[in-house]
């Protein structure tokens, strides 16, 4: 026998004896970990969009927390495969055939179908979000620009200036607080943005408050065209 033909022979599956050295049974161990891992990813991600009881986005899930909702019969999927929008409750929608490209779940009965959109069949609240008022927020709403020189700031070089100073009574509100740049903001020292021959290019206010479809748009943007009908016209 050759020496390619003896080295061939002996890495054969057939020869590798079971056992934890064997360097077979350990590649397909790896697989099923890769597989597991892959699962859990996809079920844990957050990329189901939930609507409310009146078809109003309020929330991204994850298929993991969609599927619970969906066994107790609190949602139903959304299903589009027909071309229309149909509400699908858990004993029809583990039926449904997987769709060519539709990520699934794989179980021990068959893969079944990850939803897109799960509306709440019992829940009509709409929660309108208010940003909460942080260094971040308040930059955000400056489009990260310096309030008093309109130069773009970063985090490392921006301070938070209270507009009237606390000493002289001003607020920590929306309307008091800018952000700016920090060589700026100790020039302007305990003064007012007047008496530091300062001014503000934009009234500083309270952002608009956002219904949750709109924080949706903008936190994740349009995952997948059945998202669309819902947040496709928030800005």
């Amino acid at each position: 026998m050759q020496r390619d033909e003896r080295l061939a022979f002996q890495a054969s599956p057939s020869r590798c004896k079971p056992g934890r050295g064997c360097h077979f049974e350990r590649g397909e161990r790896m697989k099923d970990t890769r597989r597991i891992y892959f699962m859990k990813d996809k079920l844990t991600s957050p990329n189901v969009l939930a609507l409310n009881a009146n078809w109003q986005a309020i929330d991204v899930y994850t298929p993991q927390k969609a599927f619970c909702m969906m066994a107790s019969g609190a949602a139903a999927g959304i299903d589009t495969s027909a071309g229309s929008m149909v509400p699908l409750l858990w004993e029809k929608w583990i039926v449904l055939p997987s769709e060519p490209g539709e990520d699934a779940a794989m179980t021990a009965k068959g893969p079944i179908r990850i939803p897109r959109v799960i509306i709440a069949v019992n829940y009509r609240f709409l929660r309108i979000k208010t940003e909460p008022l942080t260094h971040e927020t308040i930059a955000r709403r400056q489009d990260f620009r310096c309030a008093y020189s309109g130069r773009p700031v970063r985090r490392k070089n921006w301070s938070l200036d209270h507009v009237i100073p606390k000493s002289r009574g001003g607020s920590s509100s929306w309307d008091n607080l800018v952000i700016a740049d920090k060589e700026i903001n100790n020039r302007k020292g305990d003064r007012t943005p007047g008496e530091a021959g300062l001014s503000l290019l934009h009234k500083p206010q309270a952002p608009r408050r956002l219904v949750p479809g709109e924080d949706i748009r903008r936190k994740f943007g349009v995952l997948f065209r059945e998202w669309e009908p819902f947040i496709s016209g928030l800005r």
